[in-house]
Formats: C-alpha cells, structure tokens, sequence
C-alpha cells in the first residue's frame, strides 16, 4: 500500500514538473562566490518559453490603409490603421474641419484594435482623382499654383505661397489643439507638399512647379512638431534636403514606391548625403510599397527575399502594403516579415535567491533580448510585480533602464529591492509598462501573458 502511495506521488509530482517545463524552465544552481563561513544562496534560474506570433505593438509592423484590422482576407494582424485625405475632403468650407469624421475613424480602428496614423494632402496626380485638391474656398482666396498635363489638367500649388502657408498652419494647429496628446494616434505624416503629400512634384515640374526651399520646407516640420510634440512626426524621403534637419529632431522618415528599382537605387545615396544612414538607431523607419508586393513579384518580378532583406537592411518599423491581399505563395514569406519589423523583445533568463524572506533586500537579474531589426522609440518601463494567488497585486518593482538605446542584442537588468509583503505564496510576473503607470502596454514574444497584459514567470513562497 506505501509502494502504491509513494509510486502515486512520484507520478503526480513528475507530472507537475512536465506541466511547469511547458510554461518555462527553472533552474536551481548554487552561488559558489560566498564568502568563508557563510550559508551558500541557491539561486533560481527562470528561461520563459518564446513565441513564434506577430505581435501587435505601438509603432511597429504592417498597416492596413484607408480600413481596418480583419477586413482583408489574408493579411497581416496589424496595430495600425493608416489613413490619407485630400484637404479639399476634410476641410469643404474654411474653419470647418469634418472633425466628426476623423473622430469616427479613431473609434473604429480602436475597435479593430488599431491606432491611427494619417497625411493629409493637397495635390493628386491620379486619373481618377479630382483636378485640383485644395478647397475650393483656398482657391477662390487665392493661391498660386501650376497647371500641368494634358487636358483635363491637374492644379499643383505653389507650396511657397503666402496664402497657402498661413492655411496649412492654421490647419495643422486645429489638429493639434483638438488630438495633441491622444492615444489612439500612432504617428503623422508631415505631408502636403506635392504629388499625394509625397515631397516631389515630378510630374509638374514642365510646367515650372518646384519644391519650396530650405527654410520654408522646415516650417512645414516645425508646425507638426509643434502641434504634436508628443506624437511620432514621419517626413518622407524625397523631401531629401530636409532629412537632417527633420531626424536630427526626432521625425522619422518614410519612402513611398519601396520595392521599384528607382526607388530602391536612390535610398542609399539620400541616406549617404545627409549623413544619416544610421538614423534608425534613434528614428523610426517605415515603408510603402510600389504598388503591391504582389504586383512587384508578379509584374516586375521581384524576388519576395530580395524585398524583405531590403526592408531588414533598412531596419524599418513600419510597412504599408496598401491593405492587399497577400497571396497564398507569398503569406509565409511575408508574415516572416511581419514579425521581423521593428523591435520584439524576449526574456531570455530572470535570475532570483530560491529562497526569499519577508523584508529581505533581494536582487532580481534578468537578461533581455532584442531579436526585431529595430528598437523602441518611446519610453516604458519594465516591471516586476509579486501577486497573490487570488490576483491582488502585492507589490510592483521597476527599473529605471532607458529601453529605447535597446538595438537589436542582449541586455542585463538588475533590481535591487526590498521584499515588502508579507509571507504567503506569490506569482512572479513581467511587463513593460506605460511610463509612470502599471499598465502593460509592449506584447513580448514569451509565453504566459495573463489577461491584463502581465507575463506569468514563476511561482515563490515568501517566508
């Protein structure tokens, strides 16, 4: 009857240890650096499991454009919604902006679990767009501008115009005394400037458009700076003698046209010339494709590696695929590069003593790791908490480590703290959190994310 007794618990035990190991690993090892005479500390080693899922995260990955997660049939899982409007659409009379719009957009990509982004622009080239796309009100002010084409003629505006430079500030700033510091927003294309807010005018430059100069170009980022100060600001690549002035001041840069051979050969070069082919180590990158990535293997015949290399080269953040279906062939392919862009973070090991005591000073090691292509562009805290086994949090530990100098590699952090509960049995948990709160706010590619966004990393007994 003992045998039976004995072979019973072995088994549930040997069970338990099978459960655990599926969830993380957990080691125990012995501290040999004691000093003579004094009790050696065993210390627990954690190893969380990693995950192989695209993550959805604040600044980082595929978009979806002019819609919302779920209404594309395969897909990437995308965080953010990416919009753009004529200016003629958001504003048909002067000081009217269709707020009511926008704001309807912001609830409807927070339901698909998106944030927003959006340029708005003032020129189009496109056959099937209207002629001229400022506001008929604009125009009839006064504007100056070029006509350009064959007839029925498109309307390019003079970007230097006096008129058209008051309007546009005044405009940008009614955005940003209306969102400045909204959540829901992702990041804002500084835009307006010429064919589809993209900063170049080559297709009316015959009929003597040209792009505004230096230092009336740097108004143009300034006002978005300014009426967003808080907001990640993009300025698009072609706008190329601005680059510096524009990163140097925290403006990520985007390309329009990635994967056409043009474009592909002219990167470099404007990166080269304005000193800032580093710049992804403190900006964000992000790309649109030319047309499609469908289109640019089956048309132009693209190698679908040779673009996601590129794309791993340049360390983008962020990729517009203009909300196209992926086709079947290429779906791996490119969710491969969906979770390779920007950052994703792992917790490769988290180091504690195997036995801890209420008001004990403890130190809590923990190696993390970087395996995306870029880093994080804005503040979190990471965070440690001890919670009861009915889910009240007992305590919250944090470290004061600036994750976003994190480019991709390893990296130690080291919580020294006071054990300040009472005895009793706690889970250990993780997170990344919104600076100067408790809310999780980064998806890590580690398993045993608890609902409020937490991850489960082991269970102790305090003493």
């Amino acid at each position: 009857m003992k045998n039976k007794k004995t072979k019973f618990i072995i088994l549930m035990l040997v069970l338990s240890l099978s459960y655990i190991s599926l969830r993380y690993t957990v080691n125990i090892s012995v501290n040999k650096n004691n000093v003579q005479g004094q009790e050696l500390t065993k210390t627990i080693t954690i190893k969380p499991k990693q995950i192989d899922d695209i993550l959805v995260n604040p600044g980082i990955g595929f978009t979806t454009f002019n819609n919302y997660n779920g209404n594309v049939t395969n897909y990437p899982v995308s965080g953010i919604a990416y919009y753009r409007w004529y200016w003629d659409q958001i504003e048909p009379t002067k000081g009217n902006i269709n707020f009511s719009y926008f704001d309807e957009v912001l609830r409807n990509a927070a339901k698909a679990g998106q944030k927003v982004a959006f340029r708005i622009m003032a020129a189009s080239d496109s056959s099937d767009s209207d002629l001229i796309r400022i506001p008929d009100w604009l125009k009839q002010e006064g504007c100056n501008g070029f006509w350009y084409g064959s007839y029925p003629y498109h309307f390019m505006p003079d970007f230097s115009d006096a008129n058209f430079l008051a309007n546009v500030h005044r405009v940008i700033k009614a955005f940003g005394d209306r969102y400045n510091g909204d959540s829901r927003i992702d990041h804002i294309d500084v835009g307006f400037v010429g064919h589809w807010g993209e900063w170049h005018v080559y297709q009316a430059e015959s009929a003597g458009a040209i792009m505004p100069d230096y230092n009336t170009g740097k108004l143009y980022i300034d006002w978005w700076l300014e009426a967003f100060p808080n907001t990640q600001i993009f300025t698009l690549i072609n706008g190329e003698n601005l680059l510096s002035y524009a990163v140097n001041k925290g403006v990520g840069w985007r390309a329009d046209g990635f994967g056409g051979a043009y474009q592909m050969d002219i990167y470099p070069k404007v990166l080269q010339n304005q000193g800032i082919t580093d710049a992804w180590k403190k900006v964000p990158v992000a790309f649109e494709t030319y047309s499609t990535i469908s289109f640019l293997v089956s048309h132009f015949g693209l190698n679908i590696d040779d673009l996601i290399n590129q794309a791993v080269s340049y360390h983008a953040s962020i990729f517009n695929n203009k909300s196209e279906p992926i086709p079947a062939a290429l779906t791996d392919k490119v969710n491969q590069l969906a979770k390779k862009l920007g950052y994703r973070f792992v917790v490769d090991t988290v180091d504690l003593p195997e036995h801890i005591k209420t008001n004990d000073k403890i130190s809590i090691s923990s190696v993390w790791e970087n395996i995306g292509i870029a880093p994080i562009y804005k503040k979190y805290e990471i965070a440690f908490r001890l919670k009861k086994l009915d889910n009240t949090v007992a305590s919250i530990y944090k470290s004061n480590i600036d994750i976003r100098n994190w480019i991709p590699g390893k990296y130690n952090v080291d919580i020294e703290t006071d054990v300040n509960v009472p005895s009793g049995e706690y889970y250990l948990d993780v997170a990344m959190v919104k600076e100067g709160t408790n809310e999780s706010a980064i998806n890590l590619a580690i398993s045993e994310k608890q609902p409020d966004g937490w991850y489960q990393l082991t269970k102790i007994a305090v003493e």
